[in-house]
């Protein structure tokens, strides 16, 4: 039996690699590399996010003042970041499918606890590998969540295997990986560990016997350990989440007026009950923003309130015509009195996943129905973003309640001896006189529902003049919306169809047509449909691009790129805003700065104010932000001190909008001149109207359009200050920030006290210089000859460790959010080093060790 298995899943491997390998051939053409959108190539090839050093954290020093992120975390992405030779382009050519494969064989394994057999374990792999849900969110940049649902399957196939043998044992399994999906996935993880942790209980309460105090103690047991072996081999990611993400983050207090005030940002991305409907046809309202020929979304996942021509949809939750008609039929099953395939434990998993798949569907509705605000109040769930992520374990459930779907189908009617009828008409026909009222009920049934869907479809298709006028209304023009209809009916097209294929598929597989030697065909049959369906459905996800060119440099990058730790640059009036300095005919330069923001300043490590990816900005950086920027008694030229305590010293847009800054923002001071003019031609051999920013070039131009201008009143990235004041107000010392009568460049705030007198400031003599720079590691050299503050113009954060002259000393906060430096007369070298507590790591490499000594034991004590 066990070569059996083996063969079984060395071909369901081959299987997936050739599927995926086709689905994703441009990864083997050396130029091309597939679309992330969170985890761009030129995230990844950060200096600041080298894995080498990530492991005692990430401090991203190229957005905003520097940005404290997670540490790296000993999960199966890292494991694969190694595998791929720690090369950025072939971790964004490979990691995807890799990953893909990887869930698939997955359920393979759980299908297997289950005991069921190679064939419908195979056919439920390829149904989980190809899920749009994870298909989607993979390849948009976040192939975590994957390996976050691949390790839920493994968990419950543990505790499933636990039933037989070693509970214990098999718990901590579960446990490790639990651990796994929570570092892969974060708040996915957490929410799918809640899952499992409820599976665990629900396998020992529905053992035979009546219900006692015994029993339940037992199931708490079970999960007990589960729950604290996941802690254990997760401690680095909890750690490192706590005090990057929710510790001393705005607006994480856990509070009814804090959850109430969060609530709109916290279920934008909440799923419309109407758009449920993408679970049965894949394009009804669209793909990707971006997608061509009218399958951009067009639905209102993301919407701001109020803000009706607000969306955004960056994943798909087609589940399959046929997983879910399986489905389906594995709940109405559970539910049959007569010849019931189940036993009664997998009647009652039956009955368990479909529960869950129901939950999670009403949770994921979010503010669109009441149900979401239940869990909402509940400790830290308020913290969660986007309700729609309860759609991750509702494919989770559909897809396990596919495989009971295709195991019932198999033990009922798919016999190993058939009988002899001539065709497949004689063979209904026969069937048909002796069928059982369930299967008369669930043939009826099926073509009932195939007769109502597609007589809603013809219904929906007819409504072209209402659907065009919903189209304007959230701000499609005409030929978009005609387009965004062709693309949607055509989606119901594709739906009916496959509709009809998969119900009669499986009225003719309850017929016993497919008994004997037909058995092979029917799996043949249903692996092809399941492979054409989702891989059709899912092929506007797949979206590649040349990385050589999209990251070609260009004169502009060229010279931020010299030097760029010293100095920081914007392409917008204010951080955290929308508003680049380009408008009318030249608004979409914002594009473009966007563009260079997010990828190519990230490629070549240059560092600007703006933020990329912030959603959680902490409280710190929200007081500072907010008290520099135009509000109530602050005038537009707050925004001048901004750039000027930020060590922002370079501007970029349209020159004509800059032109008018100084006058507006600086009158009288000189402080701003034109570096270099510059403007975009189209690349040869592009046709206009198919152009792209890709397909745009950039050139030094003497009388372009846009600009660099250089803002040369900005502070240094380091300053000494002979003197100093000491803060006691934070308020205050932001309200004097932000006062036009303070001078950044003679004072600085300290929010510490410094136990020296300030000296008489008339023959200050000041060296400072720059000895070796890194995002976690700076080394400076100064000398002073009487007692001075250093000013450092990057964000302030306790993991941030001095030395002076190598002996500790303490970083003092300076400008209530830079570091601030006090040294005494002398000649000392300046040390600064990043670094996060690494406790929580070693407790998750010592429990993961601790969980592959019980796995290596468990497999070699194996009769």
């Amino acid at each position: 039996m066990q070569n059996k298995s083996l063969k079984s899943f060395a071909l369901l491997t081959l299987t997936l690699i050739l599927l995926f390998g086709f689905l994703f051939s441009k990864s083997c053409n050396s130029d091309q590399i597939l679309f992330s959108s969170d985890g761009p190539l030129g995230a990844i090839s950060a200096k600041s996010a080298n894995m080498s050093t990530a492991w005692s954290g990430i401090w991203q020093d190229l957005n905003w003042l520097g940005i404290e992120n997670p540490a790296a975390l000993p999960h199966t992405s890292s494991l694969f970041w190694f595998i791929l030779g720690d090369d950025p382009v072939s971790f964004s050519k490979y990691h995807v499918p890799i990953a893909l494969v990887g869930l698939g064989l997955s359920l393979w394994v759980l299908m297997r606890q289950f005991g069921f057999r190679h064939s419908v374990c195979a056919l439920a792999a390829i149904a989980a590998a190809l899920n749009m849900n994870t298909f989607s969110h993979s390849t948009w940049g976040l192939p975590s969540r994957a390996w976050t649902l691949a390790s839920t399957f493994l968990a419950i196939a543990a505790l499933r295997s636990g039933m037989n043998s070693r509970p214990l044992l098999k718990a901590l399994l579960a446990g490790m990986a639990v651990s796994n999906g929570i570092m892969e996935g974060f708040d996915v993880g957490a929410i799918f560990s809640l899952y499992v942790g409820a599976f665990a209980l629900f396998i020992v309460l529905s053992e035979p016997g009546q219900f006692s105090g015994i029993k339940l103690g037992r199931a708490l047991l079970g999960s007990g350990v589960v729950a604290v072996f996941a802690a254990i081999c997760a401690a680095a990611a909890l750690s490192t989440l706590i005090g990057t993400q929710i510790k001393g983050v705005a607006g994480m207090e856990q509070n009814e007026a804090s959850r109430e005030q969060r609530w709109d940002f916290a279920t934008m991305w909440s799923l419309p009950k109407a758009e449920t409907a993408r679970v049965l046809i894949p394009g009804l309202f669209g793909y990707r923003m971006d997608t061509s020929d009218g399958g951009n979304y067009w639905g209102s996942v993301g919407q701001s309130p109020g803000y009706p021509t607000s969306r955004h949809s960056g994943s798909g939750e087609y589940a399959g015509t046929l997983v879910l008609l399986l489905a389906c039929f594995a709940v109405a099953n559970a539910f049959r009195k007569k010849e019931n395939p189940y036993t009664d434990f997998e009647r009652k998993c039956v009955l368990f996943f479909a529960g869950a798949a129901l939950v999670s569907l009403l949770f994921a509705w979010g503010r669109h129905a009441p149900f979401y605000k239940l869990v909402y109040s509940l400790p830290y769930f308020s913290t969660i973003r986007n309700p729609i992520k309860f759609m991750h374990p509702f494919h989770m459930a559909t897809l396990i309640l596919f495989g009971f779907g295709l195991e019932a189908l198999f033990r009922l009617y798919v016999k190993d001896v058939s009988a002899k009828v001539s065709g497949f008409k004689e063979s209904l026909s026969l069937w048909w006189k002796s069928a059982s009222p369930f299967e008369k009920r669930w043939t009826w049934g099926s073509l009932l529902f195939t007769g109502v869907f597609l007589l809603g479809s013809l219904i929906y298709m007819s409504s072209r003049r209402d659907l065009m006028a919903y189209l304007a209304k959230v701000g499609f023009s005409e030929t978009a919306g005609e387009q965004i209809l062709a693309f949607s009916f055509g989606e119901i097209g594709y739906a009916m169809v496959f509709v009809s294929i998969a119900v009669l598929l499986v009225i003719a597989a309850l017929s016993g047509w497919f008994s004997g030697k037909r058995a092979r065909l029917l799996v043949i049959i249903l692996g092809v449909y399941l492979a054409f369906d989702l891989a059709r459905a899912n092929q506007p996800w797949i979206i590649y691009y040349n990385y050589k060119e999209r990251y070609a440099s260009n004169p502009i990058i060229d010279f931020l790129r010299q030097d760029p730790h010293l100095h920081r640059v914007t392409a917008r009036l204010a951080p955290f805003s929308d508003r680049h300095f380009a408008e009318g005919p030249t608004a979409f330069f914002a594009g473009t700065a966007n563009t260079w923001l997010q990828h190519h300043f990230q490629y070549y490590n240059i560092q600007s104010l703006e933020p990329v990816q912030m959603p959680r900005p902490p409280e710190l950086d929200k007081q500072f932000f907010s008290a520099l920027v135009p509000a109530g008694q602050r005038s537009a030229n707050v925004l001048v001190r901004m750039w000027e305590l930020s060590n922002t010293r370079y501007l970029l847009g349209d020159r004509q909008f800059l032109a008018s800054v100084p006058q507006q923002l600086d009158p009288g001071k000189d402080r701003f001149r034109i570096v270099q003019t510059f403007d975009m031609s189209p690349k040869p051999v592009v046709p206009a109207e198919k152009l792209t920013l890709d397909d745009l070039q950039w050139g030094l131009k003497e009388d372009g359009r846009f600009a660099l201008m250089e803002f040369t009143g900005a502070l240094p990235r380091f300053k000494l200050y002979p003197t100093w004041t000491i803060a006691t107000n934070d308020q205050e010392t932001l309200n004097q920030l932000a006062s036009p009568t303070f001078d950044p460049h003679q004072n600085v705030f300290i929010h510490s006290n410094i136990p020296v007198s300030q000296q008489p400031a008339t023959n200050f003599n000041e060296n400072v210089a720059i000895k070796n720079y890194s995002s976690k590691e700076i080394e400076l050299t100064v000398s002073n000859n009487i007692p001075a503050v250093l000013l450092y113009n990057d964000k302030y954060a306790p993991n941030w460790k001095l030395q002076v002259n190598g002996q500790p000393q303490e970083l003092l906060r300076a400008n209530f959010i830079m570091r601030g430096i006090f040294l005494p007369v002398g000649t000392h070298t300046v040390a600064m080093r990043y670094s996060q507590p690494m406790t929580g790591l070693y407790i998750s490499i010592l429990g993961i060790s601790a969980g592959i000594i019980v796995l290596l034991s468990l497999v070699f004590s194996r009769k």
